[in-house]
């Protein structure tokens, strides 16, 4: 490539399980991300009955195509699935990467994620990594940050102290093969993790960058980002703001442990917020699907009371 990275990376959309017909299992809509000259969906054999498999710019991927080793399906971890990305045929050596909880909330231009002479960029969060070792009482995103950190400080002598953003990941593919020859073991280990365990490592979430830091082939980067938990108990003030904001590249609405009285209530604001961002339908969607986000659109709006159109408009205001 002498040195000069492609236009159009290849981009990664979902490794989690993708069904149902929720607007918010939706693939990044084409209009939102104008380096993208491709989309794989990594998921177990499921495809929602709204997806468009026949566009050309959309491959679904099953586990089973990218694993190293088969017989340790089904895996239910991201860590494991994500670890194994970089074999999917045909990626572009340079592509990004992204769970099915982050959106992109404007059009974004490459030098978002990579420099001209072809360096990945990477997110630095403000959350720190406490300065314990990784045990088995944390969570295992914890665990696999402190464990990369050990990784970075055995191999190169640095350590790293913060945490870094759930935002798109920029990826340099030539550096995670190198990375899994180097250490084949944990790579495997991680692969046949089903769930999440302590002793995981997030590779081309977190370690990816640290090592092509450490290399010389990452900078650090800015980019507008929003993180949502949806436990917060401002939750409708929290989406409503994003809604109206204009400074935002992309947005991770992260789901985690909901009391059960409360998953019907944050069910409805998250559709009420994505069917208000996400109105216009991507060229990826099949929209005479009954179980299409169209529908699933349709269906919001015209389920929604008065009274929460009013408390959204409400909220809307007073976020702007």
């Amino acid at each position: 490539m002498g040195g000069q990275w492609p236009r159009g990376p290849r981009l990664l959309a979902p490794t989690g399980n993708i069904g149902g017909p929720q607007p918010h299992d939706r693939v990044v809509p084409k209009a939102s991300n104008t380096q993208a000259r491709h989309i794989f969906i990594v998921t177990d054999n499921q495809i929602p009955a709204w997806l468009n498999t026949d566009h050309p710019q959309i491959t679904v991927i099953d586990h089973r195509e990218i694993f190293t080793d088969p017989e340790v399906l089904p895996v239910f971890n991201s860590h494991a699935i994500e670890s194994q990305l970089h074999h999917i045929p045909g990626l572009s050596d340079r592509y990004l990467y992204l769970n099915d909880d982050c959106f992109f909330l404007r059009p974004t231009e490459p030098e978002l994620f990579y420099t001209g002479n072809g360096l990945a960029k990477h997110f630095p969060s403000i959350v720190p990594i406490d300065v314990d070792g990784w045990s088995p009482r944390d969570l295992p995103i914890i665990s696999a940050a402190k464990q990369g950190r050990d990784y970075l400080l055995e191999r190169y002598g640095r350590t790293v102290t913060h945490r870094l953003k759930h935002t798109p990941h920029a990826q340099l593919r030539p550096l995670l093969e190198k990375m899994e020859r180097n250490a084949p073991d944990m790579f495997a280990q991680v692969a046949a993790s089903r769930f999440r365990a302590p002793d995981d490592f997030s590779i081309p979430a977190s370690l990816h960058h640290f090592d092509a830091y450490a290399q010389g082939r990452s900078v650090e980067g800015t980019i507008g980002y929003q993180f949502v938990d949806l436990t917060r108990e401002d939750l409708t003030l929290q989406l409503g703001r994003i809604a109206r904001r204009t400074d935002l590249d992309v947005c991770c609405i992260n789901e985690t442990d909901l009391p059960q009285a409360e998953v019907d209530r944050v069910d409805r604001e998250v559709r009420r917020f994505l069917t208000d961002r996400f109105p216009v339908p991507s060229s990826f969607e099949l929209t005479a699907c009954d179980d299409s986000p169209v529908a699933a659109r349709a269906g919001n709006r015209s389920s929604t009371t008065n009274q929460d159109r009013q408390n959204y408009a409400f909220t809307r205001e007073k976020a702007g």
